[in-house]
């Protein structure tokens, strides 16, 4: 691999998250994606079986979720849907780990791909699946979301650069992002953006749902309050 950052306008953003359920802030930092670094496309892939914590609706419901709220028509920008992992975990029961999944996905995608991850995950990272090499499969988009998600970044990024695993390069920044190289896969890229996503848990709505307020009064899209309902999820069926 060439030692110089990737083109992000040729980049493909892998947006994983559990989806359990989607909100309107996973659709938000999707759309942003598309501006800020500029991705071609990207790929939206609900988690299966996550090692880390466990989903309240099943891998299919929420699967059947993602597709309503990030399948958009007429869309300018290519998104996909894509069950790789849920299907994954489903044949093999092991849980379902980036690492196997960026894997996978490489053999399309190649150099070209990106991980999605907010400033939590970016500070959980060191407990993730075959760290530290996981960072050298692909580059990485880390989103900063509002009200301390640059304050989260700042100090797992000092934890990193500490710990020898990346190094500052701020001859490759983005649209005057900060950009950082992984120290052992010379030309990984981790970029830190800001996001306008809004300041939505998906815990939350859930809690609310379970509490009877109505799926149309909460921060989800109207195709996904829809889908909720008919499919009776998070105590809609009461």
């Amino acid at each position: 691999m060439s030692q110089r950052p990737p083109r992000w306008s040729e980049c493909t953003a892998l947006f994983g998250g559990r989806f359990d359920p989607p909100h309107l802030g996973h659709e938000q930092a999707l759309e942003g994606l598309f501006e800020t670094p500029g991705v071609s496309r990207v790929l939206v892939v609900p988690s299966g079986n996550p090692p880390h914590k466990s989903t309240a609706a099943s891998n299919e419901a929420r699967l059947e979720l993602a597709k309503e709220a990030f399948k958009k028509p007429g869309r300018a920008r290519p998104v996909e849907i894509l069950d790789d992992e849920i299907e994954r975990t489903r044949l093999s029961g092991c849980p379902g780990y980036a690492w196997d999944t960026l894997q996978a996905l490489k053999g399309t995608y190649g150099d070209s791909l990106a991980f999605v991850i907010g400033a939590d995950q970016l500070r959980d990272l060191p407990q993730w699946h075959r760290f530290p090499e996981i960072l050298g499969l692909c580059h990485w988009i880390v989103l900063e979301r509002q009200p301390d998600g640059q304050a989260v970044v700042g100090e797992a990024i000092k934890t990193l650069i500490g710990s020898g695993l990346l190094r500052p390069k701020p001859e490759w920044s983005t649209q005057g992002l900060p950009a950082l190289e992984v120290s052992h896969s010379p030309g990984r890229t981790l970029l830190v953006c800001p996001t306008k996503a809004p300041a939505v848990s998906s815990t939350d709505i859930r809690e609310r749902l379970a509490r009877g307020e109505r799926p149309e009064t909460l921060p989800i899209s109207p195709e996904v309050a829809l889908r909720l309902k008919s499919l009776k999820l998070y105590g809609t069926g009461h």
